[in-house]
């Protein structure tokens, strides 16, 4: 299952309580947590859709990996360092060096906090794929086994039928024999 806790030990909480205070949505702190939990409710909605087999099984995971390959995109879309600076500006009372400091600490936590994210999604869809390679194989398998029970059950028709068959003849055979023995006695 897809893995959604971050650690953002590289965030103060002053500069955490800033980046909320900026209302810029990829800047909020959870927005990453956010993204891989929805990632992880698009797999479960998936799978409970496979399960289901309403629709064919290749549909529901190109269109999963179409979600995560989206979601990826989206997440590594980056974030405006003038933005933050801004937020900064306005939401603290830190000095431009500081600020500036600040900016850089905030990006690379959250280069650092999207690399790990990507990976994730990324494993994800591997697994997908992987599932879905099983459950073709499954499927396959199963219609192999079911082909070959059938032919067995047919091959043990024919012969009961031949079965059936040979006792009716020898019984015509006996019931006319019983029948010729009776005249002559």
């Amino acid at each position: 299952m897809l893995d959604t806790h971050l650690s953002s030990d590289g965030l103060q909480s002053e500069v955490e309580n800033v980046l909320v205070k900026s209302g810029i949505s990829t800047l909020q702190p959870d927005y990453l947590k956010r993204q891989l939990q929805g990632a992880k409710q698009d797999i479960m909605l998936a799978a409970r859709r496979m399960a289901v087999g309403t629709e064919p099984s290749e549909q529901v995971a190109a269109q999963l990996t179409e979600k995560l390959a989206q979601r990826s995109k989206t997440i590594a879309a980056g974030i405006n360092r003038d933005d933050i600076k801004r937020a900064l500006a306005r939401n603290s009372d830190l000095t431009p060096v500081e600020a500036d400091r600040a900016v850089e600490n905030i990006i690379s936590t959250r280069d650092r906090m999207v690399k790990d994210v990507n990976e994730r999604l990324s494993e994800a869809q591997q697994n997908i794929q992987l599932a879905q390679q099983r459950y073709e194989d499954w499927k396959k398998q199963a219609i192999e086994q079911a082909d070959q029970m059938s032919k067995a059950a047919a091959k043990a028709a024919l012969w009961s039928f031949f079965a059936l068959l040979i006792g009716a003849v020898i019984s015509t055979l006996a019931g006319a024999w019983g029948a010729k023995s009776k005249r002559h006695v």
